[in-house]
């Protein structure tokens, strides 16, 4: 943004602030939070409302009853990306009774129309003439983002007495969550079946809960792993910060492993604008002829982020050497790359102990950020012939933070190998063109600094 536009949005706010009696509160201070938003001075926060959605709020324009049908009337949630948990459905009634005769449920959608029961709410004991009556929700039901429910009365004690109040506004009310809306008309069936739609109309209804926060998972591969090492991946359900580093605590619980079989680290930093992040925990095999376990999780998560699932995985080691793969590569695995190195092309050939009998295929993955994908085959005599495609300054490119490879046995993908560098930074951005060697050539003498000859 230009400083003259913003110096005008900075006018705009002064002038609004000496107006604030011509503005209602629901107007006043959204537009206000967009125009500080606008200039960057504070960020944005998720929404999280107690009203998700309502149309109650909007004129009444008749009654339905429920002797003959049992009605059914669609909303549709927000972009959340985690969803919402549902608290209540509050449904609008232009005539009550001391025995409502109806029972309440939300279902699925399908073709715009219910589609089948997901829960039963609960309904009040009796429901008073030009009422709003409350629908409990059971504990942690959840609404999945940009999805279209139905909050559906059943008629269940005979004919009922009582009646919904409708609108024909078309609209929902303000200050409810972003993204939401209320259909503008409702269904009706005799059977929960065939349903039939009534346009132009719609009940009266408020849906209240909140967002749910974002979620972190775990994972992990190869696993079982046979003496290499395990990536271990944490994912969030959206991108965290754009600004800022967020680092996700770890614990590591040995089940059957012991002090040394495996590393164990406490934390993983997802980086700033990223949904993920992976790090590698190295495994040993050791002399124990047992297969050993231990356990990853996600630690105490910062606020407001909660565990999804799964939120932890057991990682088994394989003590088998049977096969045992590795990297030659030059420049030499775990050697750093600076200056012109980082145009070399790296190459990279596999070793598999003990050889196998027939052409066996492998798989690599460009750590980070890479895809598996098939990489060079091992012939009989064990060896892979070189690989070398592109410069480090390639990779670098193509990956950013890119550190190096993992290879693994396409058909036996628990047997893995890696080569790591460690690259200096920044890396040059031409390499630099070698100097010509320095001649030093002889002075020439002159006529007075030549010496006269010897006397014979």
């Amino acid at each position: 943004m230009t400083s003259s536009a913003k110096w005008f949005l900075l006018v705009l706010l002064a002038f609004l602030g000496t107006r604030q009696a011509s503005f209602s509160t629901h107007v006043r201070f959204p537009f206000l939070a967009l125009l500080l938003g606008t200039l960057g001075l504070f960020a944005a926060t998720p929404v999280s409302a107690a009203v998700l959605v309502s149309n109650i709020g909007q004129p009444k324009s008749g009654a339905v009853t429920f002797t003959d049908s049992n009605r059914a009337q669609g909303f549709t949630t927000g972009t959340n990306s985690t969803g919402y948990t549902l608290t209540s459905i509050e449904f609008g009634f232009d005539t009550g009774s001391n025995t409502p005769g109806i029972a309440a449920q939300l279902w699925s959608s399908s073709s715009g129309a219910p589609n089948a029961k997901l829960a039963d709410l609960m309904v009040p004991s009796s429901i008073s003439n030009d009422s709003i009556a409350s629908f409990a929700a059971p504990s942690n039901t959840v609404l999945a983002a940009n999805t279209t429910y139905f909050v559906v009365l059943i008629r269940s004690g005979g004919s009922p007495a009582v009646r919904g109040s409708a609108t024909s506004s078309g609209n929902e009310d303000s200050g409810a969550a972003s993204d939401w809306n209320i259909a503008d008309n409702y269904h009706s069936s005799t059977t929960v079946s065939n349903w039939r739609v009534t346009t132009d109309i719609a009940f009266r209804i408020r849906v209240n809960g909140e967002e749910r926060p974002p979620t972190v998972t775990l994972s992990a591969g190869p696993n079982p792993v046979e003496g290499a090492f395990v990536s271990v991946t944490v994912t969030a359900s959206e991108v965290l910060s754009i600004t800022n580093n967020v680092v996700i605590p770890l614990t590591v619980t040995r089940d059957t492993s012991e002090a040394g079989d495996h590393d164990e680290p406490t934390q993983i930093t997802i980086l700033s604008g990223l949904m993920d992040s992976r790090l590698e925990i190295n495994t040993h095999q050791d002399d124990d002829e047992d297969n050993e376990t231990f356990t990853v999780a996600l630690g105490t998560l910062p606020s407001p982020l909660v565990a999804g699932t799964p939120s932890s995985v057991q990682i088994t080691i394989l003590d088998d050497d049977r096969l045992k793969l590795t990297v030659e590569a030059d420049p030499p695995c775990g050697s750093t790359v600076t200056g012109n190195s980082f145009f070399l092309r790296p190459k990279r050939s596999l070793v598999l102990t003990p050889a196998p009998d027939e052409l066996t295929e492998t798989e690599v993955y460009e750590i980070p950020g890479g895809q598996w994908k098939g990489a060079v085959s091992i012939t009989t005599n064990g060896r892979s012939g070189p690989a070398s495609n592109l410069t480090f300054a390639e990779w670098r490119k193509l990956f950013p933070g890119f550190r190096g490879f993992e290879f693994r046995l396409k058909d036996t993908p628990s047997v893995t190998a890696q080569c790591f560098w460690t690259f200096s930074e920044p890396p040059p951005t031409d390499p630099v063109p070698p100097q010509p060697p320095t001649i030093r050539r002889p002075p020439t003498d002159t006529p007075t600094d030549r010496q006269p000859p010897p006397a014979q």
